[in-house]
Parts: structure tokens; sequence; C-alpha cells
């Protein structure tokens, strides 16, 4: 398109039909883990989780498997880092060998959001994700938080376990959304 021309109705139907995200489902974050079953599949490659009030028991960094059926992935296939501007300094961290993937850093005194996309779960290659979120707590100024991940195996996966490491989800809601393929 050029430059001041008018898309007609048959376009913009075209590219709404074609583009942006789909809703797949969504789940309510109670206790130490919540599965999601049946999210992925080969209508998608990638999808994006959108949390939203989460608060934990305890300030904790969630963690995520992938699901096989109802069986989570636990090998020590996953590689994460971690990336938290905090008080204007970076605190960084890696590990190989995980039996989990970073999901996002939450508390128990305001609520916390945050996005995560995940890219070929439900393929036979390596899955990758990364998720953005911010961690107020009981802190002066809010940390910004980037975690990637990878799992390494090549399982095709269709769901994901959602894990509150050391506590449990008090408040929250996650929606998935796969990406629309053209």
């Amino acid at each position: 398109f050029t430059t001041g021309e008018v898309l007609t109705a048959a376009d913009t139907n075209t590219y709404l039909a074609n583009s942006g995200l789909v809703y797949i489902t969504q789940a309510t974050l109670t206790g130490s883990a919540v599965s999601i079953q049946g999210c992925f599949s080969a209508s998608f490659d990638s999808y994006l989780l959108q949390f939203s009030n989460l608060k934990t028991s305890a300030a904790l960094v969630s963690t995520w498997q992938l699901l096989n059926g109802a069986t989570p992935i636990t090998t020590a296939t996953y590689k994460v880092q971690r990336a938290s501007l905090q008080a204007g300094a970076w605190v960084l961290s890696s590990a190989t060998g995980e039996v989990h993937g970073y999901l996002l850093t939450s508390g128990s005194d305001i609520a916390q959001g945050g996005t995560f996309t995940i890219v070929n779960p439900f393929l036979t290659t390596p899955t990758v994700s990364y998720s953005t979120g911010i961690y107020s707590g009981n802190v002066a100024s809010p940390y910004l938080e980037m975690m990637p991940s990878i799992q390494t195996g090549t399982t095709s996966c269709d769901g994901i376990k959602l894990i509150a490491n050391g506590g449990s989800y008090t408040t929250g809601k996650v929606v998935v959304y796969g990406f629309r393929q053209s």
C-alpha cells in the first residue's frame, strides 16, 4: 500500500482475519501449581500468556514446565537467564540443567502482571520463551524483570504447568492466546 491509500472492506477483513492474537483459554492461578492442558496445538507455532492480578504467598520466581498430556517434562533440559533492573542496577543470573524455565517474579503485597511468549512447544524442536514483568514488592521502585528460557528436548507438548516455587498463588489469572499464522 502507498501512503494515503484507503483499505477496502474486503482488504480490512482479510488483514483482520489473518493477523493478531487468537484467544485459546484462561485459568485462575491458585495453589502451588496450575496445569493448562491442551492449550498448544498444530494451529499455532507461538503463544502469548498474559498474567494479571498475580499475587503469591511470598516473594518468588514462578517457573514453568511443558506438559505432554498431563505429564510434565521434568528432565534437566531447561536453560534459564534472568535480568532484573533493581534500583538502577542490573542483577543477572543464568543456569543450565534446570528442571523448569523461568516465568515471572511476584509477591504477596501488590498485584503483579506480565507477559510470557513461548515458541514451538507443539513442534518436535527445542522450545524457547521470553517473559517480561514488573515486580513491585516492598521496594522504593519497581523491578523490571526479563527472563528468557529454552527447553532443549524435542517432545511435542500440548500444555504448560505454572509453578509458584517455594509458595503458592493466592490470586491471579492467565489468558492464553495463539499468534495467528496467515
